[in-house]
């Protein structure tokens, strides 16, 4: 990823990861792709991407972020710039953090040229030999941000259409509160025009979860 060159206005790259970090506790089986990082609530591992610029490196790298840092790790066989080539199976990696001082060991299943799968493993001393240490390489946030902007577009798109096709009104109240946030951010304005159309909805269904949960019999 070392490569990628975006042209990004000042941003703040926490408030991306404030947003996303809300959206994906609210419901992480919506990312399916993303999991937080064992023992560590705050840091999360990604396998996938979606930004058009990131595309390239499904099936050859993964990410690991928090609000501070993100890096990216070249899987077994991957080479710079989105080239390579990584077997398909299961590899047993090693990762570091940047200061060294955290390691962990992971089985990373590649079931085909783009999904990746993984499970974090507590080893035993003589079995850490085996496992393949991938370099930490760290990566300038703001080249980030377009990938955090289309992870929180994922979420807010998934549950304004589970509102709207599904009448799922369990997040209504948290969506509120995170789609304000949003409208008074500097997030994409893609993300607002979304919050917008989901605070539109709001109101209406709100109304509706509120008569269901008081029992009242609407029939005429």
């Amino acid at each position: 990823m070392a490569l990628i060159n975006f042209k990004i206005k000042s941003i703040d790259h926490k408030n991306y990861f404030y947003i996303f970090e809300k959206l994906y506790k609210m419901e992480p089986k919506l990312y399916y792709w993303i999991n937080s990082f064992p023992h560590k609530e705050e840091r999360y591992i990604l396998t996938q991407f979606r930004h058009q610029n990131f595309l390239k490196y499904n099936g050859l790298e993964i990410v690991i972020i928090n609000k501070e840092i993100m890096t990216y790790h070249r899987l077994p066989g991957a080479k710079p710039n989105g080239n390579g080539n990584v077997k398909c199976g299961t590899h047993s990696i090693q990762i570091n953090s940047m200061n060294d001082i955290e390691v962990s060991y992971f089985c990373i299943q590649k079931t085909n040229n783009f999904d990746i799968t993984y499970r974090p493993i507590i080893l035993t001393h003589e079995k850490k030999s085996i496992f393949t240490h991938l370099p930490c390489r760290k990566l300038n946030y703001h080249l980030f941000i377009p990938e955090l902007s289309e992870i929180i577009m994922h979420g807010l798109e998934v549950h304004y259409q589970n509102i709207l096709l599904n009448n799922n009104f369990n997040y209504i109240d948290k969506l509120s509160k995170i789609t304000d946030e949003i409208l008074i951010s500097d997030l994409d304005f893609r993300i607002k025009a979304i919050s917008k159309r989901i605070q539109a909805i709001l109101p209406h269904f709100a109304f509706i979860k509120k008569i269901e949960n008081k029992g009242v019999d609407n029939t005429v």
